[in-house]
């Protein structure tokens, strides 16, 4: 059964569902949405030159009615999705169906309107959405937190342990695959910690080839972060106090992007390698649901 709520930034949110008090009846554009193609027609050609093409925004519409046990209930209910649905605030849609949890921002273009004509304890609604990302992220699938360095247990039997015993190595540099099962390529979040002191560390694409770095020497106990998500680029390290690092990157970097299917990243650096850790937070997205 299909489950729709809708929260703002303000925290306050409705469910639709098939229950009272707001239930929902049907909705439209969930599914595919359209791919605008430039073109150019030159001269005694036959058909057009493809010059582009990119996704158009996504236009969300929910259909359903609105009920209250009595009539103040019902103006209550009415007042409370009209004051959640407030076109000045932005929200986010979450979608839930037999196959999985789907989310999306969205914009209320139209909130919500009503169809009062009729003199019963049920109000039929329309609200209608817009989705200027168009893209589903799919929270049921296996994405999140993906290691950029690796743990080697040392804790195993018969155990011996001595003054130079390890329960466990960090193992870093080796080539990590990530697999991104959505429709499109996406951002992350790549985070870096250095254990121990460490020169030009870089997150490197084994198959694109590209990498984000920074030049320097880094001390024991700085943090990078790179961002590459769409609409939320930066980079900015932590040594005492968060500060943009924008300054320290090095020559060539590029946003790394988590393309469709398989990847491979690998964390590199001149020298202090072994004590450089990373991790890769992202999304996986999907043109339709």
């Amino acid at each position: 059964m299909d489950r729709i709520i809708y929260k703002n930034t303000e925290g306050r949110s409705v469910v639709f569902y098939n229950e009272p008090p707001y239930i929902l009846k049907s909705k439209d554009g969930f599914g595919a949405v359209d791919n605008i193609i430039e073109s150019k027609k030159n001269f005694n050609q036959d058909g057009q030159t493809y010059i582009s093409s990119s996704l158009d925004v996504r236009n969300l519409v929910i259909r359903g009615v609105v009920e209250g046990s009595d009539y103040e209930d019902l103006l209550i209910n009415r007042r409370d999705m009209i004051s959640v649905f407030n076109p000045k605030i932005a929200g986010q849609i979450e979608y839930q169906n037999d196959h999985g949890t789907y989310i999306i921002d969205a914009l209320p273009e139209l909130a919500p309107g009503f169809d009062e004509s009729g003199a019963t304890l049920i109000l039929p609604f329309i609200i209608t959405l817009k989705a200027l990302d168009p893209y589903w992220i799919d929270k049921s699938l296996d994405d999140g937190l993906v290691p950029l360095s690796t743990i080697e247990p040392k804790f195993k039997f018969p155990l011996a342990i001595s003054s130079s015993f390890a329960f466990a190595t960090a193992k870093s540099g080796e080539i990590i695959k990530v697999t991104n099962a959505g429709d499109v390529a996406t951002g992350g979040l790549f985070r870096l910690w250095v254990a121990i002191p460490v020169v030009n560390p870089r997150i490197y694409n084994i198959y694109t080839q590209e990498y984000f770095g920074f030049t320097g020497s880094f001390a024991t106990g700085t943090v990078f972060e790179i961002s590459t998500v769409r609409g939320n680029k930066y980079v900015r390290k932590f040594v005492t106090q968060w500060e943009n690092a924008m300054a320290e990157r090095m020559t060539g970097s590029s946003f790394l992007q988590i393309a469709k299917g398989d990847n491979y990243f690998q964390i590199q650096a001149e020298s202090g390698i072994a004590g450089c850790l990373g991790e890769l937070e992202y999304q996986q997205k999907l043109l339709g649901v």
